[in-house]
C-alpha cells in the first residue's frame, strides 16, 4: 500500500535559496527555546525505524527541491525495521541544509506529493559529504495540508520552531534519538504517537498514546486536543504550574522518580484523567494540582509528601479511595471538596491541621479517622457530608472551626474531645440523626446554632465549665427532653432552646441570671430553679 502525500507550498516559507541558506547560517544553533523530549517519553527503548537499505538507494532527492543539492542521495543503514503491517514509505523532494554546529543536514521546505514521508538516518550532498540528518529545519511542513504522517530516522534529535504548525499531520514516529523540540512545534495540529506491543514507535491502530513534550526540569508544552497518555521522562524535577491544565482527553499519567513537585493547576481540568502514578520522590502537592479531574477515581498519595495544597482534589467527583501516608503534615483547605464517590478516609498521626472545608460536601463519605496527632480541624471541614455516620476525633485536637458537621445527617454519635474549649457556630447544625453527643469539661462556650435541629437529640450533659450558650444554640432539638445548665453559664442568648417541645430544663441558679435573655426560652418550656443534679 502507498500512502500519497500532497503539499502547498506557501508563498513566503523559503521561496528563495539564497535566503534560505543564509538564514540557515544565522540560526544553525537551532537553539531550542521549547522543549527538550527525551527518548524515555516513548516508553524508554530507542528503537530504529529503517531497514530498508535497498529501498534507500532506489531514492534520490528531486532537483526542484535545492539547485546546490540537486545530487543528494539517501541512505537508511540496517538495524531496524519498519511496521511490518505497513509498506515502506516514500520520501523525496525536500531541501537540505548542513547544519555545522549539529554536524548534519537539518530538513525542510518540502515539495513533493506523498503524505507519509520517511526522513532516513543520512544524506549525500553534491559536494561528497555523507553527514547524518539530524533534524528538521524552522518551518519545515509549516502550513503544508496533506502531510498525515511522518517518520524520522535515529539520528534526527531536532524539530525546529513551528515545523509542523498549522499542518494535517496525525502520525509522527519517531527512532528514539529526539531530543529538543522548537517553540510552537505543533500548534494547531492533532498529533497521536504510537506504539506497537514489542516494537516502540510504531503504529498499533489500537492502542494509541498522546503526549507532551517535556524537558528535563520542567513541562512545558502540551499537546492538548490530542494528549491521551503522558509518560513524563526520567530526568524531570518538576510538573510546573500549570503544565498540563485543562487536557480534556488526557486519560493517564506516568511520573518518574525524579520528580519532587507537582505544580498549581498542574493537571486541572483533565476530565477524562483516570490513572495517576506518582513516585515516592513526590514531597509536594501544589494548589488545585488535580482539581476537576472528573474520572480520577483513586489516587495514593506517597509517602514523600508532606503538604496537600488547597483545592488539590477540589470535585474529583469520581475519586472513591485516597490514601493518605505518614508524613503527610497538612491537608490544604478544599483539598478534597466535592468528592461525591469517597467512602472513607484515615488522616494519619503526623496531620497536624485538617483545612477549611477540607472533604466539603463528600456525599458518601462514611467513615473518617483521625489519629492522634491532629491539633486543629478547619471550618466546615466536613459540613454537608451527608452519609457520614462514624467519626473519630483524637485526644490531641483542640481547635474546630465553625460548621464542621454542618449537616452530617447521617452521624448518629460523636465524643469531643478534652481540651476544646469552643463549639463555634452551627458545629452540629441539622445533624438530624445524632443521639448522644459527649461534650468535653474543658467546653466554655456554645456558639450560635451549633446545635440547630439535631433532631434526635434526647439528652445532653453541660459541663460546669460552660459559661454561655449563644442564640438558637439548642433550636429545634424536638427530641430533647431533658437538660441541666450549671450554675457557671452566666449568659444564654434568644431562642436558645426555641421549638424544644419536649424539654424539661433544669437550672442549678435560683432564678434568671442577669446576663440571660428574656428570650433564652421562647416557648417557655417548663423551668426548675435552684436545682443541682
Amino acid at each position: 500500500m502507498e500512502v500519497i502525500f500532497s503539499a502547498t507550498l506557501l508563498p513566503f516559507a523559503f521561496s528563495e535559496y539564497a535566503y534560505r541558506r543564509e538564514r540557515n547560517v544565522q540560526r544553525s544553533g537551532m537553539k531550542a527555546k521549547g522543549l527538550i523530549l527525551t527518548a524515555s517519553i516513548f516508553f524508554g527503548m530507542a528503537f530504529p525505524l529503517f531497514s530498508c537499505s535497498s529501498w534507500a538507494a532506489r531514492r534520490s532527492v528531486s532537483q526542484s527541491s535545492e539547485p546546490a543539492l540537486s545530487s543528494v542521495s539517501l541512505s537508511s543503514e540496517g538495524g531496524g525495521i519498519i511496521d511490518p503491517e505497513a509498506e515502506e514509505a516514500k520520501f523525496e523532494d525536500f531541501s537540505l541544509f548542513y547544519d555545522s554546529e549539529r554536524n548534519g543536514y537539518l530538513v525542510g521546505d518540502y515539495k513533493g506529493p506523498l503524505s507519509s514521508i520517511v526522513i532516513p538516518e543520512k544524506a549525500t550532498g553534491e559536494d561528497g559529504l555523507t553527514a547524518p540528518i539530524v533534524g528538521l529545519a524552522d518551518y519545515a511542513f509549516y502550513g503544508r495540508k496533506g502531510v498525515t504522517t511522518v517518520l524520522l530516522g535515529k539520528n534526527i534529535t531536532y524539530i525546529g520552531d513551528y515545523a509542523f504548525s498549522n499542518t494535517d499531520i496525525t502520525d509522527l514516529r519517531i527512532a528514539g534519538g529526539l531530543t529538543q523540540v522548537g517553540e510552537h512545534a505543533f500548534d494547531d495540529c492533532k498529533v497521536t504517537f504510537y506504539r506497537k506491543k514489542g516494537i516502540d514507535y510504531l503504529p498499533t491502530f489500537d492502542e494509541f498514546y498522546g503526549t507532551a513534550f517535556c524537558d528535563r526540569t520542567d513541562i512545558r508544552y502540551p499537546l492538548d486536543s490530542a494528549c491521551h497518555t503522558v509518560i513524563v521522562p526520567a530526568g524531570t524535577g518538576q510538573i510546573v504550574d500549570r503544565a498540563f491544565r485543562d487536557c480534556s482527553s488526557l486519560v493517564s499519567v506516568i511520573i518518574p522518580s525524579t520528580v519532587t513537585t507537582i505544580g498549581a493547576y498542574a493537571f486541572n481540568g483533565c476530565y477524562s484523567l483516570a490513572s495517576v502514578t506518582m513516585p515516592s520522590s513526590v514531597t509536594s502537592i501544589g494548589e488545585s494540582a488535580f482539581s476537576v479531574c472528573f474520572s480520577l477515581t483513586s489516587i495514593t498519595i506517597p509517602e514523600g509528601v508532606t503538604s496537600i495544597g488547597d483545592h488539590a482534589f477540589y470535585c474529583c467527583s469520581s475519586l472513591s479511595s485516597v490514601t493518605i501516608p505518614e508524613g503527610v503534615t497538612s491537608i490544604g483547605d478544599h483539598a478534597f471538596e466535592a468528592c461525591h464517590s469517597l467512602e472513607s478516609i484515615t488522616i494519619p498521626s503526623t496531620v497536624t491541621s485538617v483545612g477549611y472545608e477540607v472533604f466539603y460536601q463528600c456525599s458518601s463519605l462514611s467513615s473518617v479517622v483521625i489519629l492522634d496527632g491532629a491539633v486543629s480541624i478547619g471550618s466546615s471541614a466536613f459540613e454537608g457530608c451527608s452519609s457520614l455516620s462514624s467519626v473519630t476525633i483524637p485526644s490531641t485536637v483542640t481547635d474546630m472551626g465553625c460548621r464542621v458537621f454542618y449537616g452530617c445527617s447521617s452521624l448518629a454519635s460523636i465524643r469531643i474531645p478534652e481540651g476544646v474549649t469552643e463549639l463555634w457556630h452551627q458545629t452540629f447544625y441539622d445533624c438530624s440523626s445524632m443521639t448522644s453527643i459527649t461534650i468535653p469539661a474543658s467546653l466554655t462556650s456554645i456558639h450560635y446554632s451549633a446545635f440547630y435541629h439535631c433532631s434526635s437529640l434526647t439528652s445532653i450533659t453541660i459541663p460546669a465549665s460552660l459559661t454561655s450558650i449563644g442564640d438558637s444554640a439548642f433550636a429545634s432539638c424536638s427530641s430533647l427532653t431533658s437538660i441541666t445548665i450549671p450554675a457557671s453559664v452566666k449568659k444564654i442568648e434568644d431562642d436558645a432552646f426555641a421549638a424544644c417541645r419536649s424539654l424539661t430544663i433544669w437550672c442549678e441558679a435560683k432564678s434568671k441570671p442577669s446576663g440571660w435573655s428574656n428570650k433564652w426560652n421562647p416557648n417557655i418550656q417548663p423551668v426548675f430553679w435552684g436545682c443541682k443534679v
